[in-house]
């Protein structure tokens, strides 16, 4: 368990404080030990470190049409929050290394297996994209690939002779299947040195593609149905006839100390 309290070595706990709708600041500082295969200590890391003034996280950052997969927050919240002032801070120039510590972390606060690994793909291809930004054309084309053999072996997009469903119903349902099982496994090799992340984000754009599409579509439709209703919402109108303004404080200094009134003990003295 290498997330510990700042002091001593009580587990770390989250304790946050919401700036905005999606940016936290961490209020008890934790630390986190870095461990070799071996079991023996390679770093520690203070979070938030006071070298990086005032940090502050979002913490698992997961698209909003992602949600259902990955929520924001959960037994990943102390890796995210760590992963986050790695790539910016302390491991800045090896990020690789950053996305292999969040991977391990989350292993050591009890993510599911397939779930840690889907999360590490996902960062590394951010890694992947930070360190060569004129591979994004070749990422979509990638995603877009393991996307259409995806609707491919869906019902109904299958047999659809609708564009842009057309040309995938010239390929063999079996062709489609066939890819999709092993495809990953081979056309991994595309990644140099990255081989993990292109086998495991292939699966997962084709596990996840028909899905998001469906919910982008009804997102679409709830978006459109908000914005054509806003002008009918009433509880974001300002009050037509507004309260009356509190009268001022006043100023002015009571003395205290004036002669006492007459007929008291104190006026006859």
């Amino acid at each position: 368990m290498p997330f510990y309290a700042l002091d001593g070595d009580a587990p770390a706990e989250v304790v946050l404080e919401q700036l905005d709708a999606t940016r936290f600041r961490v209020v008890d500082p934790f630390r986190y030990v870095e461990l070799d295969p071996a079991g023996h200590q390679l770093a520690e890391y203070v979070v938030p470190d006071p070298r990086w003034a005032d940090e502050t996280t979002d913490l698992a950052s997961v698209p909003g049409i992602l949600l259902w997969v990955v929520p924001r927050y959960g037994r990943h919240t102390l890796p995210a929050i760590l992963h986050d002032q790695l790539i910016h801070h302390d491991l800045k120039d090896q990020p690789e290394r950053a996305d292999r510590i969040f991977r391990d972390a989350m292993g050591e606060q009890g993510v599911a297996l397939v779930m840690r690994w889907i999360m590490w793909a996902a960062v590394s291809t951010r890694t992947v994209w930070a360190a060569r930004k004129w591979i994004i054309g070749l990422l979509v084309v990638w995603f877009a690939f393991w996307a259409a053999v995806a609707f491919r072996v869906t019902p109904p997009f299958a047999a659809w002779h609708e564009p842009p469903f057309t040309w995938l119903v010239h390929v063999p349902l079996l062709v489609a299947v066939g890819i999709a099982v092993v495809g990953p496994l081979v056309l991994g090799a595309l990644w140099p040195r990255r081989y993990l992340v292109g086998v495991i984000s292939g699966y997962a754009a084709f596990l996840f593609a028909v899905p998001i599409v469906a919910i982008c579509l009804a997102l679409g439709v709830y978006r459109s149905l908000e914005r054509a209703l806003e002008p009918f919402d009433t509880a974001k109108r300002p009050p037509a006839d507004k309260p009356p303004a509190p009268p001022p404080v006043s100023t002015d200094v009571v003395d205290h100390t004036t002669a006492p009134a007459p007929g008291t003990p104190e006026a006859g003295r």
